[in-house]
């Protein structure tokens, strides 16, 4: 009620009601809600000079501590590559402010003068208030052609930054949600999160959320089904394969760098992968040699033993947690070093595997298997055969494997014991946690 001022009850109006008479103060101006916040770019940490200031500053750092200490734990270098992309690649990021923002030079000339028009027209005297009134209608369409025209051009906005989905996925989302939203879609209500317990009862805070997605999850990652131990007696024991279990090379660390995707989510710690391929030579070199002190077995890194739970709905009735699907965020340098240890494992593959095999195999997938199937369908059917086919899908398969056996499956394999450590450390003792 502060915009109302002198506000009283007219007498004398022949009326059911009592009419009231009041001054209503309006702002003749709104701020748009605009939200500012700071963030990392991390692709600008690839432009010459960013790249040059950021290795500066980090190989400054590094230097010091490993004058003070023979070595360096990941926690401090991971740490100081995060401070050093902060102080180069930090920027101001405001939130959409939807179609208005971006034609509100166009448009605001376009309304104040349809509302001088449509005042005149008010207070015009009969001779001259038709010629107003024509005016007046000219206006009009000429802002409903304008606002249409701003909004086909924020929809089309939105359509290239969907198109860019590869250099940026994080925006080509946005996008993708605001367009679902619509034009207007901040006014779409917010449906209230809650989560029904096994007794019926449902969630109400945070807390309760969290107890009832824990129990879920701790359900779904440790499913532990009964195994047959003599199945592996069926399996012949190869010669162990040294070779796998051979020294790490720069070389192989830079190959396995260069084939993780960027714009990826980060672990725990926030490191990304643009910042460890934004390192140069010498700054690589110190992670490289923390990366190999792991394989080696020298030291133990906590990081990589956590991820970070993320749970994305899926459809259906979110009260139910089956209903919601559960990300683990891993750290990136951790995805390095399995990107190592599966290359040296695929040669196992290779030589072990069937030429048959479509899946977890480069340079082959699903689409190949689908083309081979779909020409012997063909081939048939042009001979006037009958064919059938039987799709076989194991029930939570990966959600079931038994640790200890797959262990037990890759020495027979011949893979070293070295390689299986270090397989058992990133793969079976992950636990999960939140930010």
């Amino acid at each position: 009620m502060k915009h109302v001022r002198d506000a009283k009850v007219v007498p004398g109006i022949h009326s059911d009601h009592s009419a009231v008479k009041l001054h209503l103060r309006l702002r003749t101006r709104i701020k748009p809600h605009i939200r500012i916040t700071e963030r990392i770019n991390w692709a600008q940490l690839r432009e010459d000079d960013t790249n040059q200031e950021y290795n500066a500053i980090i190989g400054t750092v590094f230097t010091h501590r490993l004058l003070d200490a023979a070595d360096m734990s990941y926690t401090t270098a991971a740490a100081e590559i995060i401070d050093a992309a902060t102080a180069v690649a930090t920027e101001k990021v405001s939130s959409s402010s939807g179609w208005f923002e971006p034609a509100r030079s166009i448009l605001t000339p376009l309304f104040e003068t349809r509302g001088k028009v449509l005042d005149q027209c008010r207070h015009a005297s009969p001779a001259a208030k038709p010629d107003l009134i024509s005016r007046c209608r000219l206006l009009r369409q000429e802002c409903r052609e304008a606002v249409d025209t701003a909004k086909a051009q924020y929809a089309s906005t939105l359509a290239a930054e969907i198109h860019g989905m590869r250099l940026n996925p994080r925006q080509a989302w946005e996008a993708i949600k605001t367009l679902k939203r619509g034009i207007l879609g901040h006014h779409a209500p917010i449906t209230p999160l809650c989560f029904k317990r096994p007794d019926g009862s449902t969630t109400s805070t945070d807390h309760d959320h969290l107890e009832v997605l824990q129990s879920h999850f701790n359900r779904v990652f440790n499913n532990r089904q009964s195994i047959d131990w003599s199945a592996l007696d069926e399996v012949t024991q190869r010669k162990t394969r040294h070779d796998i279990g051979g020294p790490l090379t720069p070389a192989e660390f830079d190959a396995a760098l260069r084939s993780l995707d960027n714009h990826k989510a980060p672990g725990l710690n926030g490191l990304t992968i643009e910042a460890i391929k934004a390192l140069d030579t010498s700054n690589r070199s110190v992670l490289f040699n923390i990366v190999d002190r792991f394989f080696e077995g020298e030291i133990d890194i906590d990081e990589w033993h956590w991820g970070n739970l993320r749970a994305l709905p899926k459809k259906g009735d979110l009260s139910n947690p089956n209903n919601w699907r559960g990300i683990n965020l891993l750290d990136v340098t951790s995805k390095i070093v399995s990107k190592l240890v599966t290359r040296r494992l695929q040669t196992v593959l290779f030589d072990e595997g069937t030429p048959f095999q479509f899946g977890s195999t480069p340079g082959t997938g699903c689409p190949d298997a689908v083309f081979s199937l779909k020409t012997i369908l063909q081939s048939r059917r042009e001979v006037d055969l009958d064919s059938w086919v039987v799709y076989v899908d194991l029930v939570k398969a990966f959600d079931t494997a038994n640790h200890a056996l797959l262990t037990a499956l890759l020495r027979k394999m011949g893979i070293p014991d070295k390689v299986v450590r270090v397989v058992r450390s990133l793969v079976f003792a992950r636990h999960a946690g939140h930010a």
